[in-house]
Formats: structure tokens, sequence, C-alpha cells
């Protein structure tokens, strides 16, 4: 049977104002498991330099001083609000001095171990990032630098002080991430420093015997193949990965309807 014009018409009018609607559904943030994802918070010294004077500290292995995070040295915590890419502090990873990479790491804790992170969900780690060696704060040099982000597995030990457990890292279930190059940039850049996004989906493993995943974010060995001048860190976020919005399913349903009405 056909349609009338009429008839048509309120059933495009209907589903252009339905379509409206979805459009402008509040989207549910996601929950991040990441604590101090802007390294704003911490043991605050401010006295070392980091291209401008008194506006760093100096992080040295296990020192704790960035609340939530584990450096190891060649690390510096850096205050700047203009160049930050979220609030007003950020972590360097510098160049490695040792025949060793640069890393700064957070354990997320598995559900039973008291946390969220469970077992062969999928997840999504952003964080922003921007190659920069303060050896040559107006980037004239143009060096190439590297960042990698990866991930171990772990347990938790108690000595004596059940607030500050020990990491007992299992180094076989090492699994890479996320690695990334580019040229180095400027200070002189201020807010328009050429920030980056890394935005990496996952599925975590079978976490049973386990205790954590820790996350590393790591500036690697300096090496011909594998360039390491150091990158800036911030805005760092771990969360369930996001499933179709309301929005999106309304459309498909839609959709479906309209075909149905068509036959």
């Amino acid at each position: 049977m056909k349609t009338s014009f009429p008839v048509r018409f309120a059933h495009a009018l209907g589903l252009a104002s339905l379509l409206t609607f979805c459009v402008f559904l509040p989207k549910a943030k996601a929950q991040n498991l990441v604590s101090n994802s802007s390294f704003e918070t911490g043991n605050w010294d401010g006295t070392q330099t980091f291209v401008d004077p008194n506006n760093a500290s100096t992080l040295l292995y296990w020192n704790n001083v960035v609340s939530n995070w584990t450096p190891n040295s060649g690390s510096t915590w850096v205050q700047d609000a203009p160049r930050a890419s979220d609030g007003n502090r950020m972590v360097w990873l510098g160049a490695p001095p040792f025949s060793a990479q640069t890393y700064i790491s957070q354990p997320i804790s598995t559900l039973s171990a008291g946390g969220s992170l469970q077992s062969n969900q999928n997840y999504t780690l952003t964080l922003d990032y921007d190659f920069f060696d303060p050896t040559d704060p107006q980037g004239l040099m143009g060096m190439d630098s590297t960042i990698d982000i990866y991930y171990i597995l772990g347990t938790y030990m108690f000595m004596g002080d059940p607030g500050n457990p020990m990491l007992m890292d299992n180094a076989a279930t090492r699994t890479q991430l996320f690695t990334d190059s580019g040229m180095t940039d400027s200070w002189l850049n201020g807010a328009n420093m050429n920030w980056m996004t890394a935005n990496i989906d996952f599925q975590a493993p079978n976490l049973s015997g386990y205790d954590y995943l820790r996350i590393f974010i790591a500036a690697p060995l300096n090496t011909v193949s594998t360039p390491s001048m150091g990158v800036l860190v911030d805005n760092v976020s771990l969360s369930v990965a996001v499933v179709p919005e309301p929005s999106s399913l309304a459309l498909v349903a839609l959709a479906t309807i309209g075909w149905r009405r068509r036959r």
C-alpha cells in the first residue's frame, strides 16, 4: 500500500526530532582509575631549575615525591601552568643517565586486591606527551626522541606498613602498549606547545594471582636506533572502554524501524 505524503512527512518530522534529542543526550563520564592523573599533588619542593629557575623538583629512584606515582632517577617534576597540558604541573622523563630507561609508574589494583581492575575487561589509556630536551629549550637542534608505554603485572608485599606495600613486579608479563618518536619541541611556544595525545585501547589479561597492573610511562635508553632526548607527560587516564552511547543505540533502533516500515 502506498503511503500518503502527509504520513511520510509526519514520519520524517518525528524521526528528525528524535535524532535531535539523541544528539544532545548527556554523555556519561568514565571513572579514571589513575590517581593524581595530572601530577598536581605531592611533596613539592620547587627549588630546582627546569629551563626556568625555581620551577621543578628532581625525582630520584623510588622517592614517591609525586603522590601515587613511583619514578626512577632521571625524572623531573615541573610546574609551569601555561605549558602544562592540564593543571599546573607535569613530569619530564629525561634521557637516562645510566644503562636503563627513565620512567614513572603507577600500580592499578585488581578487584581481588581491593581495586577496580577486572580480568579480560577492555580499557582505554590516554595521556598527553611532548618531546622536549631542556638543554636545547629553543628546539634549534631538532633532535628525535621516543616515548614507551607498557604494563607489568605484580603482587603486593607488606613489610610492616600496610599503607605502603612493596611492589613485586613479574618482568615476564611486560606488555608493550604504545611507542612513538618525534622531534623535540621548543619551550618558547608557551601554551602552543606541541602536545600530542596517546589514545590506547587494550584488553586486560587474566589477573588471577596478581594484585595490580602497573602502568609504565618511559623514555627508553638513548641509542642510535631509539633516540631518547626526553619527553614531557601529563593528563593520564585509564578507564573502562566506552560502550555505545544511548544516542547511538537509538539511531540503530530508528534505522531498524524505518527499514521495517519501508517493507
